[in-house]
């Protein structure tokens, strides 16, 4: 194994660890005067976590880009057709506000707004095309598997 790989080996055994540590003192003391404390350290402690593979993911992805630059095209296409998926998702949704209890609690509060509804309907939307896409591809991917026998 190379010099790089023995240190992310080391640098994973520690987050492991301190993983470990931190969620046997959360169960250690459920019941404990620490618990709300506990809870909170465990919490942002796994927002670190998430952070650091979200920043490791984009940032082998781009050198890996760099490496391979015929991928760089595959990779323009996929942000440009993840960008129109958002624009007609966006096209169709609204800033209708429904006339909810809840609705309007957050209304009265300043929590939602007609932008805030809108990019809500803009991500349901965009959830639906996603989802409809994949559903066409594995009918698509199946039938086509049908044809060629």
């Amino acid at each position: 194994m190379n010099k790089l790989g023995n240190i992310l080996t080391i640098v994973l055994g520690v987050l492991i660890a301190v993983s470990a540590i931190l969620v046997i003192m959360l169960v250690s003391n459920l019941d404990g005067a620490k618990q709300d404390a506990l809870i909170e350290l465990n919490l942002n402690w796994s927002y670190v976590l998430l952070f650091m593979g979200a920043g490791a993911a984009v940032i082998f992805s781009i050198l890996q880009l760099f490496n391979n630059p015929a991928s760089i095209k595959k990779a323009l296409i996929s942000v440009a057709a993840i960008a129109g998926i958002v624009v007609v998702a966006n096209m169709l949704a609204t800033d209708f506000i429904p006339q909810s209890l809840t609705a309007k609690k957050m209304l009265a509060e300043g929590d939602l707004t007609p932008e805030g509804a809108k990019w809500i309907g803009t991500a349901l939307y965009g959830t639906y095309i996603l989802l409809f896409l994949t559903i066409g591809a594995v009918l698509l991917s199946s039938v086509s598997r049908l044809l060629k026998r």
